[in-house]
């Protein structure tokens, strides 16, 4: 896409013939989108694009020839530019690609809806696809033209998983944290650590790689996780992270006791919290209505650990559109929690981190690479000054 033509070039690639046609229905209903062609694999994608250079690739996971993740690797090596969108069946094999894909480099992935209607599979492959295409152009506009680093519309967001982790969700948007005023304290220096709470979407899967890795395995303390994704995506997405770092990462189980030195991923469909069994902290799991059009929701996690950590929490907000996790950060600002958000540079989609800075819930900000070296420092000086304090 130039300045002199402001339609954008896609191209699909799929096995299925059936999903070629639902994707090239889609695309075709889609202003200012120009569909190239159609590719049947990874390697007739590659090779296309090599006479027709394209904006978006839209291409499935599974495909014989070359797959979808080879493909992307060929890609990226070869046309940096070209943004990959990944198509994902809802099975473990695909999901494991998906969240490798993502974590090379990816955009996103929009997963192979399963409704009742082939005309409601074409509705919901479209409303997906016209979040990408938004996301895709906010990345190749002109200067002048606006990014996309706003909050946007609970009915635009890709990372809307309610509980069958595919449609679209209905349930209204809370009121903007803006509009509310409460007394917030802002630590001149963060307050001893007990537990980190992280919240990512758009562009997350890649950003938590050069994360959770990263972070030290004697940590001292539980991380907990939202990660906008259906089910299935978020169990691949923890045993990728965990066969990476050096905490254990898993997805989270109901009532499973929280340990420290572990990352507790909230599974797709349901909103993670925390609660107290006697004296221990446990892991809470519920299907309450989605928010922020989502279900995992950031928020629900955030005002979970304020209540139970109070102002001995670190809260981590990422990339990700929408605004999900600015609310939940007043309570934790409330008590004199400390909170460090992705910058903009940095970010796939400036949406989450946007909306917590731009409410005044931000303590720092910081690019992706210095994100897990903060966490650590922040965290560490904490328990060793802790240790101190009983000698």
């Amino acid at each position: 896409m130039t300045a002199a033509s402001p339609v954008l070039n896609l191209l699909i690639a799929d096995d299925s013939l059936t999903y070629r046609m639902i994707m090239k229905q889609a695309v075709q209903g889609l202003e200012g989108v120009n569909l190239l062609g159609t590719a049947v694999n990874g390697l007739q994608a590659v090779e296309m694009l090599a006479e027709k250079p394209a904006d978006l690739v839209l291409m499935d996971v599974e495909m014989p020839v070359m797959d979808g993740l080879t493909a992307l690797s060929e890609i990226k090596a070869k046309y940096p530019e070209v943004k990959v969108v990944l198509v994902s069946g809802i099975n473990r094999s695909a999901a494991d690609m998906t969240i490798e894909a993502l974590q090379r480099g990816a955009l996103d992935f929009i997963p192979k809806p399963n409704r009742e209607t082939p005309a409601e599979n074409l509705a919901e492959i479209k409303e997906r696809l016209s979040v990408m295409v938004a996301i895709v152009r906010s990345k190749l506009a002109k200067p002048g033209h606006q990014a996309l680093n706003s909050p946007a519309p609970a009915s635009q967001s890709p990372s809307a998983w309610p509980a069958n982790g595919i449609a679209f969700s209905g349930a209204k948007t809370p009121a903007s944290p803006a509009a509310q005023k409460p007394s917030l304290i802002k630590p001149e220096q963060p307050p001893r650590i007990r537990a980190i709470a992280i919240g990512s979407s758009t562009g997350g899967p890649n950003a938590l790689s050069q994360v959770i890795p990263n972070l030290p395995g004697n940590l001292g303390v539980p991380v907990f996780l939202v990660q906008h994704m259906p089910p299935v995506f978020t169990a691949s997405l923890a045993k990728s992270l965990n066969e990476k770092s050096a905490l254990t990462v898993k997805e989270a189980e109901a009532g499973e006791h929280i340990k420290p030195n572990t990352v507790y991923i909230a599974p797709g469909g349901y909103h993670m919290t925390v609660s107290k069994n006697g004296v221990m902290y446990v892991i809470g799991l519920d299907q309450n209505p989605a928010e922020n059009s989502c279900r995992p929701a950031v928020d629900p996690l955030y005002r979970s650990v304020a209540e139970h950590y109070g102002k001995n929490v670190l809260a981590v907000v990422m990339t990700g559109m929408g605004s999900d996790g600015a609310k939940g950060l007043y309570p934790l600002k409330k008590a004199g929690a400390y909170a460090l958000t992705q910058d903009e540079a940095s970010c796939v989609v400036y949406g989450m981190p946007k909306a917590a800075v731009d409410a005044g819930l931000s303590d720092e900000q910081l690019p992706l690479d210095a994100i897990a070296n903060r966490i650590a420092a922040i965290t560490l000086q904490s328990n060793a000054l802790q240790a101190a304090a009983k000698l």
